[in-house]
């Protein structure tokens, strides 16, 4: 299968993202970016999901865990299809659909995906599986912004790392 590349639209949404975090923190994701040959992210470009993910893990390395999960949760409150979900199972749910059609030659063994289980009202098991390579301070951001954006009058969003089994990557409670 030939290798998967992230659609430039969602380089594009992360640095929209970094920049709704602060302008310096936009200029050095652009930067580390370009380190990783993502020059000037165009959204109707492909780039190689393995430069995409690395640029990641090093933005977050640089900028640190709180300002990585901010921009996760900026992620998706700059995503319009998220924003018209009515709950977070929804929302959950078209975030994996988001997954699969973010890249071109998108495998779950290369790329990643979630695996989502609602244990309760407001208690939900989230948990990363195949190649996902995201960093988790990120992740985090994207779990909690999914509930802050799709549940009303939600303050207070937990994201708890919990205890992986042999096929996933990271798995948390989400709560709220």
């Amino acid at each position: 299968m030939p290798e998967p590349k992230c659609k430039g639209l969602f380089v594009a949404a992360f640095v929209e993202s970094a920049g709704e975090v602060s302008s310096v923190f936009e200029r050095k994701a652009l930067d580390i970016l370009g380190s990783h040959g993502i020059e000037d992210p165009d959204p109707e470009s492909l780039y190689p999901a393995e430069s995409f993910f690395a640029a990641m893990t090093e933005t977050e390395e640089n900028v640190g865990r709180n300002t990585a999960k901010q921009a996760g949760e900026k992620m998706i409150e700059v995503n319009p299809e998220i924003q018209q979900m009515s709950s977070a199972e929804e929302g959950f749910g078209e975030l994996r659909t988001q997954m699969r059609f973010g890249f071109e030659n998108f495998s779950v063994e290369e790329v990643g995906q979630f695996d989502i289980e609602q244990l309760d009202e407001g208690l939900f098991r989230v948990a990363t599986v195949g190649g996902w390579s995201y960093p988790e301070a990120f992740t985090e951001g994207l779990l909690s912004g999914i509930v802050k954006v799709t549940e009303d009058d939600v303050r207070n969003v937990s994201v708890e790392q919990d205890d992986t089994a042999e096929d996933e990557v990271l798995a948390y409670e989400v709560t709220w």
